[in-house]
Formats: structure tokens, sequence, C-alpha cells
């Protein structure tokens, strides 16, 4: 497994970018009217804490890749408040219909809250105390072609953490946290390529 953790926390502090591995880069893009954070996750425009070549993740012209089977790589920390919109643009590269990517939320002392979408067309969702829901089940909002791509979205509402694709609501679950690291994955062997992450205030 492939996980890119961008810790983002949802908090009322604040806290600097934070890794262990960095590259120069062009200006991050100008924040629009409620956006918290935008990054274009390439290699001509991205956050520099992004790593590069490191455990199967790669910021390309096209997007921040990941590949391979195992390996963790670490992104930039960014302090947001209040009810928050964290959106990606998720590309299915290759692989076979088992290929999986989605969003982790991980919160001191738990494994944390996973939401992923398979290219089978199917999503699970499963984490500490919630209802399980890690049987997967079909969608049809889901693209699943080798070379299209899926907007996935985490509405965070308080505790509530609600799952979105391509602007249909597909699952929520309730957490009784409220401060969150969220980490995009991949695996099952495939690549897929992850763009346009942004924080956007509800």
């Amino acid at each position: 497994m492939i996980i890119v953790v961008v810790v983002l926390i949802v908090s009322n502090g604040s806290s600097g970018p934070k890794t262990a591995t960095s590259n120069p880069s062009a200006q991050l893009p100008t924040s629009k009217a409620g956006q918290i954070f935008a990054d274009p996750l390439t290699s001509a425009q991205h956050d520099p804490n992004w790593p590069v070549n490191d455990y199967g993740c790669e910021v390309k012209d096209d997007g921040l890749h990941m590949s391979g089977d195992d390996g963790t790589c670490y992104g930039p920390s960014i302090s947001v408040s209040g009810n928050e919109d964290v959106s990606v643009k998720a590309k299915w590269v290759s692989g076979d219909p088992s290929e999986e990517l989605g969003i982790n939320l991980s919160a001191e002392s738990i494994n944390g809250y996973i939401f992923s979408i398979l290219r089978s067309g199917e999503w699970q969702t499963y984490g500490p105390g919630a209802v399980d829901r890690s049987e997967p089940r079909f969608s049809s909002v889901i693209n699943r072609e080798i070379g299209s791509s899926n907007d996935l979205t985490v509405e965070v509402r308080g505790s509530r953490l609600i799952f979105l694709v391509n602007d249909q609501r597909i699952t929520s679950i309730e957490t009784g946290l409220s401060q969150f690291s969220v980490g995009l994955f991949a695996y099952n062997g495939g690549e897929v390529s992850f763009t346009d992450l942004s924080v956007n205030s509800s």
C-alpha cells in the first residue's frame, strides 16, 4: 500500500509545512474566495514539500503519481478550521479492476477512516467505531476506464465525514473526532495520479 500523508489538520491551531523531503517548485496559485489551500500537484507547480522518487511516489508533469504495492511518502502540513471540503482529482493510469485508491483520514491513536474506490466501479469505507461498509458496493458514478478520472471530495462537518465521487454523495461516517490527518493512497500494483488538491471553506 502507498499512502501520501497530506496532513490537513482540522483544528484551530497553526502549523507550517514539514517533511523530510522537499523540492523547489513554482509559486502556487493565488487562493480564490473561500479557498484555504490549493495545489495542482504537477512538476511545474506544486508545494515544495512533496517527495520526489520516494517510495513509489513521484511528482510528474501531469500529477502526483503512485505505483507499486508498498511505501509511504509525506506531503505538506496545513492547519484549517471550521467546516471544510477537501477535494482531489484521481486518474487511473494502469492496473486491473482490483486497483484501488482513495482517502484516509486518521487521528492520533486511531488507524484512520478509509474511503476508497476500485477500478471495478465499487467503493468501500470503514473506520474505528463507524458503521462497517468494508464490503465493496457498486456505484455507477465511478469512472472505471484506464485514463479516466474521478473527483473525490470529503466534506468535514464537525465529527461527520461525508464522502462524494464526481459531486455525488456516496456515504458518510460519524467519527466522534474533530481533528484529522488526510492521506491519499493507492495499492494493488497499478499506477494512479492525483491532481488539483484543494481545501475550501463550506
